[in-house]
C-alpha cells in the first residue's frame, strides 16, 4: 500500500478518537491490518483502541498490542501525574515556580487518561530561576522523572515571540491531587501545540490531535487576536495547523474568526503530513548517524530517515508558508546538517578510539 494511502487511513481512524464516545470506524479489515503496526509505533495506540474497542476490528489479533498500549498509557499516565506533583512540590521547596507545557495540561482534556501518552515533563521557569532549577533537578534526592526545562533562549522555539514574563503573567492554575499546577494561558497553549508538531514534521499524528482537542475545549472567552498576535511567520504556521486539523481530523473551525480559517493551505502540506503518518519508520526510531559509524548500512538508513520532510524543514529554516517547492530548503537543510556531523566526526572518532583503548 502506498505511503500516502496509509497516511489517509491513519487520519481516518484517528478522526474524533479523542472524544468520549467516538463513532465506530468505517474501515475495511485488511486496511486496518495494514496500518495497525504503524498506529502502535507512532503513539496512537491508545486513541486507536478507544475507536475500535466496540467494533469487530477490536477483536482482531492486530488489536491486541493496540489494547496493551492503551493499558500501558493509562498506567504510565497515572504514574506521571504523581511525578508531576512531586516535581512541582520539589521545585517550589527551592523557590522555583514552573509552568507545565503539554503533557498533563492537554492530556487531561482527552476522554481517557490512556489516550494521550507522554514520557517526560516540559516545564517553563523564569530566566532568573533557570540555573537554580537545573541544579536542583540534578542533585541527589531529586524526583526520578525526566524533566525538560525551558526559558528565554532555551528550548522556546514555538513561543520565541513571547517572553517568559508574558507567559507567567497570562498563566492560570489548575489542581492535581490537591497541588496547584501552573499552566499556560489557553491562547499561548494553542500556539505552542500548533507549532510543536511542525517542529517535528508532524511525525506523530498525536501532535495534531492535541490541536484538535484544544480546539474542541476552548474556553468561552478565548482571545483569538492574542493567540494569533506576534510574529507573523509563527502566526501563519498556527493558521496552517488549524487548517490541517480541519482537513485531516474533521475538526470544526466554526469558532475561529474568518481571517484565520479561510485562506487556503500550502499545496504541499497535506501530502507531507499524510506521508509522515504513513511512514513505517521515522528517525526517532533509530540512533543518531554519529552512533552508526561502524555500520555502513545502519549509517545510510539513519541519514536517509533524517531527510527533513517539507513541514519539518519549513519550521527549521523558517521558510514561507506558501506554495513554493520545499526541495531547495530540504537540500540546504541536509547539507547544513551533514556538515555539522562531519565537523564533529574527528572528535567522535578520537573518543571512540580512546574508549576501545581503555576497554583493552
Amino acid at each position: 500500500m502506498p505511503r500516502l494511502e496509509r497516511g489517509r487511513l491513519v487520519a481516518d481512524i484517528l478522526a474524533g478518537a479523542w472524544r468520549p464516545d467516538p463513532t465506530e470506524p468505517d474501515l475495511p479489515e485488511n486496511d486496518y491490518k495494514a496500518i495497525a503496526p504503524i498506529l502502535a509505533r507512532n503513539g496512537s495506540g491508545g486513541l486507536t483502541w478507544w475507536r475500535v474497542r466496540g467494533c469487530p476490528l477490536g477483536g482482531l489479533q492486530e488489536s491486541e498490542p493496540i489494547h496493551d498500549l492503551y493499558r500501558h498509557y493509562t498506567l504510565t499516565g497515572a504514574v506521571l501525574e504523581e511525578r508531576l506533583v512531586e516535581v512541582v512540590t520539589y521545585l517550589r521547596a527551592v523557590e522555583v515556580v514552573p509552568i507545565l507545557m503539554k503533557g498533563w495540561s492537554i492530556g487531561r482534556r482527552y476522554a481517557e487518561k490512556g489516550l494521550r501518552p507522554y514520557g517526560d515533563l516540559d516545564l517553563i521557569v523564569s530566566p532568573s530561576d533557570y540555573a537554580k532549577a537545573r541544579e536542583a533537578l540534578t542533585a541527589p534526592g531529586r524526583p526520578l522523572v525526566p524533566v525538560d526545562l525551558h526559558t528565554d533562549g532555551h528550548g522556546m522555539h514555538e513561543l520565541a515571540d513571547r517572553t517568559v514574563a508574558e507567559l507567567f503573567q497570562r498563566s492560570h492554575r489548575a489542581e492535581l491531587s490537591g497541588t496547584e499546577i501552573r499552566l499556560l494561558a489557553p491562547e499561548d497553549e494553542m500556539r505552542l501545540l500548533a507549532l510543536h508538531g511542525f517542529e517535528h514534521g508532524l511525525c506523530r499524528p498525536l501532535m495534531l490531535c492535541d490541536v484538535a482537542v484544544a480546539l474542541e475545549s476552548l474556553p468561552p472567552a478565548f482571545d483569538w487576536p492574542l493567540c494569533m498576535g506576534g510574529n507573523e511567520w509563527h502566526s501563519e504556521g498556527v493558521r496552517c495547523a488549524l487548517g490541517l486539523a480541519r482537513e485531516l481530523l474533521g475538526v470544526s473551525l466554526d469558532d475561529v474568526p474568518d481571517p484565520w480559517k479561510e485562506a487556503p493551505l500550502p499545496s504541499w502540506i497535506i501530502p507531507s503530513a499524510l506521508n509522515a503518518w504513513g511512514a513505517e519508520e521515522h528517525y526517532l526510531h533509530v540512533l543518531d548517524p554519529e552512533a552508526q559509524l561502524g555500520d555502513f548500512r545502519a549509517l545510510a538508513k539513519a541519514i536517509r530517515l533524517r531527510w527533513a520532510n517539507p513541514i519539518e524543514v519549513t519550521f527549521r529554516r523558517q521558510a514561507p508558508w506558501d506554495n513554493r517547492s520545499r526541495g531547495p530548503y530540504q537540500v540546504a537543510d541536509f547539507v547544513s546538517r551533514s556538515l555539522g556531523v562531519l565537523r564533529r566526526l574527528p572528535k567522535h572518532m578520537i573518543e571512540e578510539r580512546e574508549a576501545k583503548r581503555l576497554d583493552e
